[in-house]
């Protein structure tokens, strides 16, 4: 459990980031959706990309972490399997917080 220190104005509240389980997918896509609604380079379909990606050879389950803020769930993070020139390497896409939640510095805690 980390506790977050925000510099808005929400209530310090208790941050726990664990690996994504399969019960956790539908609020997931929930989350990456609302996370996406007003992004200015966002195609609307990021939740998609994730259960496409889930499915994939590319998809590592223990790089698939979740943000529970207060016990919800209120981001994500996916690392996959990519290849750049011959070499295996790690992609992030997409990460999401729940707008209500962004700048509390939960993206930070999923990508650390």
């Amino acid at each position: 459990m980390i506790n977050i220190d925000t510099t808005s104005n929400f209530i310090m509240g208790a941050l726990n980031i664990r690996q994504e389980e399969p019960a956790d997918y539908s609020a997931v896509y929930e989350v990456i959706k609302k996370a996406f609604v007003n992004a200015e380079h966002s195609d609307g379909k990021e939740q998609d990309l994730v259960v496409k990606l889930r499915h994939s050879k590319a998809f590592i389950p223990e790089l698939s972490i979740v943000a529970l803020y207060n016990n919800s769930i209120a981001g994500h993070i996916l690392f996959t399997e990519a290849l750049v020139n011959d070499t295996k390497v790690l992609a992030l896409a997409p990460l999401s917080v729940l707008p209500l939640y962004q700048n509390m510095e939960i993206g930070v805690s999923l990508i650390k």
